[in-house]
């Protein structure tokens, strides 16, 4: 069974991943830059600049990120639609509840803070525990800041996970009434679990762990154990988690703080050199505003300084090529420019350029709107990758324990909005795929530009693949065939449009539709077609003559003579 001793153990071996973590979390937050000297001491009499660049990025990458349309496809050999629908409709209600339940408790939905786990703390994970309460599902998924995840890993999956997180003395007593307001605190330090007792005053906030192993579950409240060991009826550790897969994946003992980068891992050394030189500048412009001067008089060291001291707007006597004038300072010039240019080169290269933050300046041809798509989309698709599969892991998750329930179906839906789902479509072999699709306007007119180029040389399936990269292009084809058809076949159409107007509850128009086909509308919904003129005899082909030929004419010359023209065939 896992103790709180296993999870600061292993707390001390994630100590370079987390003070990773935490210099991300610096950047994100914009935290104060101090200008440090070689020795690390602040300089003083410096103006400290922060430039809002990373703040910036994540915002942006983040924004779009939460913007990307999600879609569950669930797809299984031999399985048909109706076999696969059911179980995409039951993971959408199970996302909208679990989205419902954090609302309630003032907690962010799980999108938003999946996105931001993937790209500042580079991977992102969830609690899920699925329980019934008054006769209805309850599906309970709390998204958890990885920083404060610590978990172990065997052969066959997690073997134990704990979840720290710091609440005030009112939730605890409210979810854990066997807590105390004062308690102990347990601290880590330099890789070894320090342990100490102090008296916390109850205004504080105290430190939570749940932590579950394959077989318990046990809670931690300031370091004591206020829940003994409960059986955990999962059979499992109720946790999922997926890294990113950016950065090294390489097997060196020291590699952990590298793993599963976030989105400041090619700009992390860049930012504190552009904020110095930031500091340096803005340091040097002040000077030349109000910079040191000195008073030059026959006196030298002995001259009294005037009273105005040579302040703006002020009138100073002083001596013939004598006064005030400044103390020279260096001007950064051309090394200064220069680097400027090199870290500026390197952010953009390490983040997203102008351009793609929407500041450019000038028009852009639709290749260079699908260049620049290309190039930030390295940003943005492994941060999708992650949150689909973090999110079929807790769909997989979900499902296990409503099957371990044994119920032959589940009520599940917000207060006023049950709907009964069938347990059964859950029990066949299928696989759960979460897709995104990130909307671009500019691009998206780009590639249709291309794409209407292509046609010329190209057919249909192959530009939609090619060019438009459309995911299932199988079934846009299949639509654009079914419309076209229409195009041909007037009674197609009008068919289509009258069982459209009975769907829509407008009964009498789809009548007078079905009236003028020549069908009842129940012989209409039934899919009966109009009878042919002339019964049901075979009728026999005739032949139009082919515009271009001579039959084609003679017939054009009796139709406007009123005459009857030649057969096709006749001279």
């Amino acid at each position: 069974m896992a103790t709180l001793q296993d999870v600061l153990l292993k707390e001390g071996q994630m100590g370079p991943l987390h003070k990773r973590m935490d210099a991300d979390k610096d950047l994100y937050l914009l935290k104060e830059y101090i200008l440090r000297d070689a020795n690390g001491h602040k300089v003083d009499d410096v103006i400290h600049v922060t430039l809002n660049r990373p703040a910036l990025f994540a915002a942006h990458v983040i924004s779009s990120l939460m913007a990307a349309s999600q879609q569950i496809q669930v797809k299984g050999q031999d399985l048909k639609d109706e076999d696969t629908s059911p179980v995409e409709e039951f993971l959408k209600a199970v996302f909208r509840s679990a989205d419902n339940l954090l609302l309630l408790r003032d907690e962010p939905m799980l999108i938003p803070f999946t996105d931001e786990q993937n790209c500042i703390r580079g991977r992102s994970a969830a609690r899920v525990t699925v329980r019934m309460v008054n006769g209805q599902l309850v599906p309970e998924i709390l998204p958890l800041d990885t920083r404060y995840f610590t978990y172990e890993v065997g052969v066959d999956g997690i073997l134990w996970g704990a979840y720290r997180t710091w609440r005030n003395i009112a939730d605890i007593k409210s979810e854990y009434p066997e807590a105390k307001a004062t308690g102990t605190i347990t601290r880590f330090f330099g890789g070894i679990a320090n342990m100490f007792t102090g008296r916390i005053p109850a205004q504080d906030m105290l430190e939570v762990v749940d932590l579950w192993d394959r077989h318990t579950n046990q809670v931690y409240v300031g370091g004591s154990l206020v829940r003994e060991a409960t059986e955990n009826k999962y059979g499992e550790p109720p946790f999922v988690v997926k890294r990113v897969p950016l950065g090294s994946m390489l097997k060196d003992r020291d590699n952990l703080g590298h793993e599963g980068e976030s989105i400041f891992f090619l700009m992390r050394t860049i930012m504190p050199e552009f904020n110095r030189l930031a500091s340096i500048f803005q340091t040097a412009n002040i000077n030349r505003v109000k910079g040191a001067t000195q008073w030059h008089t026959k006196l030298g060291t002995q001259a009294s300084l005037p009273e105005s001291g040579g302040k703006m707007g002020t009138e100073t006597a002083a001596e013939i090529g004598g006064g005030y004038s400044k103390v020279p300072q260096d001007d950064m010039g051309q090394t200064g420019r220069l680097m400027h240019s090199w870290l500026s080169e390197d952010l953009q290269s390490g983040s997203l350029s102008q351009a793609d933050l929407g500041n450019a300046n000038f028009p852009m041809p639709g290749v260079a709107i699908i260049a620049l798509a290309e190039a930030s989309g390295e940003v943005f698709l492994p941060r999708l990758e992650t949150k689909g599969v973090l999110f079929r892991l807790i769909s997989e998750m979900v499902i296990r324990q409503t099957l371990a329930l044994g119920l032959p179906s589940v009520d599940l839906g917000t207060k006023g909005h049950e709907q009964r789902y069938e347990v059964a479509p859950l029990e066949n072999s299928y696989n759960i795929d979460f897709l995104y699709t990130v909307k671009n306007p500019q691009l998206d007119v780009a590639l249709l530009g291309v794409a209407e180029s292509s046609e010329r040389f190209f057919d249909r399936r192959t530009t939609l693949e090619t060019v438009l990269r459309v995911p299932n292009p199988s079934e846009i084809e299949a639509r654009r065939r079914s419309d076209d058809a229409e195009l041909f076949s007037p009674g197609l159409r009008a068919y289509r449009d009258a069982k459209a107007l009975f769907a829509q509850g407008k009964r009498i128009e789809a009548t007078i539709m079905a009236d003028e086909m020549g069908l009842t509308l129940e012989e209409l919904l039934e899919g009966e077609t109009a009878p042919k003129p002339g019964g049901d005899r075979p009728q026999p082909i005739r032949n139009t003559p082919v515009p271009g030929t001579k039959a084609f004419s003679n017939k054009q010359s009796s139709d406007l003579r009123g005459e009857p023209g030649p057969s096709v065939g006749e001279e």
